[in-house]
């Protein structure tokens, strides 16, 4: 093995049956599975797909990468409309148990197809099935930074399982400490208690230019998006995109978010109705303005994102997320590199 590898690596690497590349489709991802492959060191690489990519990192994977790396298994949360939706004010009006788990039961069943035809008005405009569309409607809002279900569910949850099929798995991420102050303290090896398994992050020392040399030196050209400007790799569009990431988003991913928050807000308000409780249908929207905890549909949102002279200048997000969830585990690309 390259001497330039831990020891405690190399004593790590022994002991496993199973070395997993966590891959995004973005630039560092694909360094690290590359770097492997130089080092000698076998290899199984996963890709999560949350059904909410950019079209362009579909093909990237599915061509250029698979064809330079190998086969790229793909890893869905595979959503499915919940067998029961809660009623609290049943249950605050202390109707027997068996009449709530009946009714939660029956609400369920007659919400599940309206979802389904929500759902595929959606992914008719995307062009395949997405969890994360599904998620959403079921929820009944969109993730946040408090409630990030989509790396929950639709990148942890799929990684996580993958990993308890395999003997001693080690699973391998392409995390850089010079891409932010959180990152610079990151551990190259440590045992993951929410993943239940070892993760490596090989490229911890190594330098945006390293990135680079690695794609040229195997001749794997990069995910177009960053040749369009792109300084990122992941869901299209994050929930913490920056302004010139929103204003880049394409017609059809625009009209799709206008159709998903009409519907995640309609399923909000009748479950809120339903409940006994009041819920404005137009409350439910992927974004919000910091400054004011104001919802912002996409369309005001779109407006705000592409204005650069004579209209208001806002702060769209407080902050970006820490480098935790699908940052920390490489499961998406979210670094800062211009």
């Amino acid at each position: 093995m390259n001497p330039g590898v831990p020891a405690d690596v190399v004593s790590l690497l022994a002991a496993s049956a199973s070395v997993v590349v966590s891959v995004s489709g973005g630039k560092d991802s694909a360094a690290t599975a590359l770097w492997l492959t130089d080092l000698g060191i076998p290899h199984e690489r996963v890709f999560c797909d949350t059904g909410w990519e950019h079209p362009s990192t579909y093909d990237y994977i599915s061509g250029p990468l698979t064809q330079k790396l190998g086969e790229i298994k793909v890893l869905r949360h595979n959503h499915q409309w919940p067998s029961s939706i809660r009623l609290p004010l049943l249950r605050a009006e202390g109707v027997p148990k068996e009449e709530i788990t009946q009714a939660e039961t029956e609400l369920a069943s007659v919400f599940a197809p309206i979802m389904e035809t929500a759902a595929q008005e959606v992914e008719a405009v995307l062009g395949w099935r997405s969890d994360f569309v599904r998620m959403a409607i079921s929820e009944t809002v969109f993730p946040s930074r408090i409630q990030r279900w989509c790396t929950r569910h639709l990148k942890f949850r799929p990684v996580k399982s993958y990993l308890q099929t395999k003997e001693n798995p080690v699973n391998v991420v392409g995390i850089r400490r010079d891409e932010s102050e959180a990152r610079s303290r990151v551990a190259e090896v440590e045992f993951a208690d929410d993943m239940d398994a070892w993760v490596w992050r090989p490229l911890v020392a190594w330098s945006l230019d390293d990135v680079i040399a690695c794609h040229k030196r195997h001749g794997l050209a990069p995910n177009p998006l960053y040749l369009k400007g792109a300084s990122r790799v992941g869901c299209y569009p994050c929930i913490f995109a920056r302004k010139e990431e929103i204003a880049a988003l394409d017609d059809p991913r625009v009209r799709a978010i206008r159709m998903l928050e009409k519907h995640v807000s309609w399923f909000a308000a009748e479950r809120a109705r339903r409940a006994g409780k009041d819920r404005d249908e137009s409350g439910s929207t992927m974004f919000y303005e910091s400054n004011s905890d104001e919802n912002w549909p996409i369309d005001k949102v779109m407006e705000w994102a592409r204005t650069t002279r004579g209209g208001r200048q806002v702060q769209l997000f407080a902050a970006r997320p820490s480098d935790a969830g699908c940052m920390r585990w490489g499961l998406c690309d979210t670094g800062g590199d211009k």
